[in-house]
């Protein structure tokens, strides 16, 4: 879908729901990023599985990263403690589900779902998640999210 698109189906969802576009798209987004991990999950080959060495029943988040930079989301950068995922912080530059917004997007919540969702599955465990997004002076949007297990 173009950001074009995203961004009609976005604002007639907030014209139609108001605030509960919100939460629509939040769930939308948890449900993608879960399924995301089960389908590349069963995607896994032995061979793959055994380069994750112990980590072999869990993929390493930056696939995501670089599968959800290749869809053309935006270019996904990842860090914190990948490993226990105790704190990760996920930054999205030229994010196109924010094109076409004002200055200041309000954490962007389709994409917040699918962080939350992908973490929530890949770590097995509940996250809180703080989210911004901003449009920088390159007049890009950039969606920042933090994420602590709770």
């Amino acid at each position: 879908m173009s950001s074009e698109a995203w961004s009609a189906l976005r604002k007639e969802m907030y014209s139609k729901f108001s605030s509960g576009a919100e939460v629509i798209l939040l769930d939308m987004g948890k449900s993608y990023g879960s399924k995301l991990v089960v389908s590349l999950s069963e995607a896994l080959t032995e061979e793959d599985k055994l380069s994750y060495g112990s980590s072999a029943s869990r993929l390493d988040p930056r696939d995501f990263s670089r599968m959800v930079t290749m869809t053309g989301w935006g270019r996904v950068t990842i860090s914190g403690d990948l490993e226990t995922g105790s704190h990760i912080s996920v930054s999205v530059a030229n994010c196109v589900f924010c094109e076409g917004e004002d200055d200041v997007v309000l954490g962007c919540p389709f994409l917040k779902g699918v962080s939350l969702g992908i973490a929530t599955s890949l770590y097995k465990a509940p996250f809180y998640i703080f989210s911004s997004c901003v449009n920088e002076q390159s007049r890009k949007h950039v969606c920042k999210f933090e994420l602590s297990r709770k």
